[in-house]
């Protein structure tokens, strides 16, 4: 999956939604919640080079429901960035997003 692009100068809040894993899949209620503490997020380049592309995390994840939110800034133009997101659900299932990023000037 890929987000929409950011600029290199904004801040902007992403959401990893895991409702979809955490619903029943013949009704759609949401049956499973995240395990607090088990949420961890982890950023690698896909496409160009950062030294540290860990750097572009802006503070600590928050647990909002079903979705991981994390505040992002920065970022190097022309560089796509593999956000990798993963929980723990009480079902002890544990589950897995890969995201790309790509940082693009206006």
């Amino acid at each position: 999956m890929k987000f929409s692009p950011k600029d290199p100068l904004e801040t902007i809040t992403l959401s990893f939604d895991f409702t979809k894993d955490l619903s029943d899949p013949v009704t759609g209620e949401i049956t499973k919640t995240i395990v607090p503490g088990s949420a961890v997020l982890s950023v690698a380049m896909a496409r160009g080079v950062d030294v540290n592309p860990n750097g572009i995390k802006n503070g600590a994840l928050q647990i909002s429901g079903t979705k991981v939110l994390q505040s992002c800034h920065g970022g190097i133009d022309e560089n796509d960035y593999e956000w990798r997101a993963e929980i723990d659900a009480n079902s002890g299932e544990h589950f897995v997003f890969h995201w790309i990023l790509p940082v693009r000037k206006r």
